[in-house]
């Protein structure tokens, strides 16, 4: 069994943020081991956070205020904070208030994701508002979009949930590293680190932070692709472009380690159509539109030799296109790598 932990939490604040429990296990009724939101629910719980209802449950799906996103927040940094005779969340909204943290004055409101991107951009020393705010957070990892890790996909009117603020809050630290607070600057951070000068609503997707390259090379091919009715992003872990599907399906990531002494890597996959299990011609054109944006031969050869290559019978080949060396291989069902020389 696992060992209970206090809240701690004064009487007050239990009844309006966290319930009136007085000690609970990390795990809850409705918090099962197969919930998304599993290990963030238990680490708040564990670090005193946050904690659950008298009924045995944590209500993850309930909406936070405001106060209760930014109590959560401070406490993961500074721990518990006592009021002295006034609202329970006084001394944490002193603390945003003398860091500057945009937290408005409506303490019972819903809070919003964009409120929570802004508040967060904050504690890390920066000033940014609105799609500013939530590029922020998606150039650097410290959360990803509801539908798509886009502005649009981020969904920054949607109101915040109990196992979504924890969450939002253990992936900050966990990203960042950082133990203290920092103030946020009275005037606007510079956007070049966000990557472009003004935030784009959807288009191109980042993955694991911003890269200057990469964010080049996936604009090329989402210039590209999007006529076609597909998106381009990057990620920067995998230091690959990529194109996409509209469901978010990706098809084609590419990757240039010229410079590291390696080559060109083109590598497709789900490339068939699902009725024929011929390649799927949208498709196709979608990975021969990228391949030209970013300088590699497309024309018919290439394409025939692609073709080839997700049929029964295709087997490894190379093509000579345009002054380089293509070496195709088929990896397994849909999928084929191209090596450039």
């Amino acid at each position: 069994m696992r060992n209970y932990k206090k809240a701690l939490i004064g009487l007050s604040i239990a009844a309006t943020l966290m319930g009136t429990a007085s000690a609970y296990a990390a795990s809850f009724k409705d918090v099962k081991e197969t919930h998304w939101a599993y290990s963030a629910v238990e680490w708040g719980v564990s670090k005193g956070i946050a904690t659950g209802y008298g009924d045995g449950n944590f209500k993850p799906g309930s909406s936070v205020t405001a106060e209760e996103f930014l109590s959560m927040l401070i406490r993961s940094y500074n721990g518990k904070l006592e009021a002295n005779g006034g609202r329970w969340s006084d001394p944490y909204y002193a603390i945003a208030g003398q860091n500057n943290y945009p937290v408005g004055t409506n303490r019972n409101a819903k809070i919003t994701r964009q409120a929570v991107a802004e508040i967060i951009a904050g504690t890390q020393g920066k000033n940014f508002t609105g799609d500013n705010a939530i590029k922020y957070m998606l150039v650097n990892g410290l959360a990803g979009g509801k539908t798509s890790n886009t502005v649009d996909g981020y969904k920054g009117k949607d109101t915040l949930t109990r196992a979504e603020a924890l969450v939002f809050i253990k992936n900050v630290l966990d990203k960042t590293g950082n133990t203290d607070l920092q103030t946020r600057p009275t005037t606007p951070s510079d956007t070049v680190e966000l990557g472009e000068d003004k935030v784009p609503l959807g288009g191109i997707e980042v993955v694991d932070g911003y890269n200057a390259s990469l964010e080049a090379v996936a604009k090329k091919l989402n210039a590209a692709v999007s006529g076609l009715g597909f998106s381009a992003g990057y990620n920067t872990g995998q230091k690959a472009a990529f194109i996409q599907t509209p469901s978010g399906s990706v098809i084609m990531s590419y990757s240039d380690t010229t410079t590291g002494g390696s080559t060109q890597v083109v590598s497709m996959s789900a490339m068939l159509d699902a009725k024929t299990q011929k390649a799927n011609p949208d498709r196709l054109a979608a990975v021969l539109a990228a391949m030209g944006a970013v300088g590699l031969p497309n024309g018919a050869d290439v394409k025939a030799a692609i073709v080839d290559m997700l049929s029964p019978t295709g087997v490894d080949t190379t093509v000579k296109s345009g002054g380089v060396t293509l070496e195709f291989m088929g990896v397994s069902y849909g999928r084929v790598v191209i090596y450039v020389d």
